[in-house]
């Protein structure tokens, strides 16, 4: 029962798979096309990428609770931050917003745990011999790639990592396409 909560929040948090692929593995037969029998191995097990997504959300929420209450955002309404000079306001903003990063990174990490404990989060195999398992499915956000970015051009790239496949692909937005194109011609 817990699995499902944790995987029902995580759909909230993320478009990681749609509803065909979640009927598919939930109803008979459990087998997305990906899980399928083959030829690389047996069904791979999600424990240990479970772990590494579990100790992601745990480092994260380590960050946030170090760094917040040296950061406060009640701080910005204080007029003692009004007197500050440009620079001070500039680099407590930036300091600010990488310290509330943390909470969405412990988050998202913690849905794609769910996902990955669930199955979901199988991506396939990889091309190496021997093929190993691919857990990027339910993969959000690539923590380290997006803090240390050196353009503001990578950034899509590494955020939000599984929205622009799901737009792409999701026949919910088909409605989306539509309404444009009537509205251009």
């Amino acid at each position: 029962m817990l699995l499902v909560f944790l995987h029902a929040f995580s759909t909230l948090k993320i478009p990681g798979c749609n509803f065909g692929d979640l009927s598919s593995y939930s109803c008979p037969p459990p087998l997305l096309k990906i899980w399928a029998h083959s030829d690389k191995g047996p069904s791979p097990s999600p424990y240990v990428a479970t772990l590494r997504a579990l100790v992601q959300a745990a480092f994260c929420m380590a960050m946030f609770l170090y760094l917040s209450p040296s950061r406060p955002l009640s701080w910005f309404t204080d007029p003692a931050y009004q007197e500050w000079g440009f620079w001070r306001k500039l680099s407590y903003q930036y300091m600010s917003g990488f310290t509330m990063r943390w909470k969405y990174y412990f988050i998202w990490s913690i849905s794609e745990a769910a996902m990955v404990i669930s199955g979901l989060g199988f991506s396939g195999w990889t091309e190496s011999s021997p093929p190993k398992p691919k857990w990027d499915r339910a993969k959000v956000v690539d923590i380290l790639g997006f803090e240390l970015a050196k353009s503001s051009l990578l950034l899509p790239l590494v955020l939000n990592i599984q929205v622009s496949p799901w737009l792409r692909h999701s026949r919910s937005t088909s409605w989306i396409s539509g309404a444009f194109e009537s509205n251009t011609s």
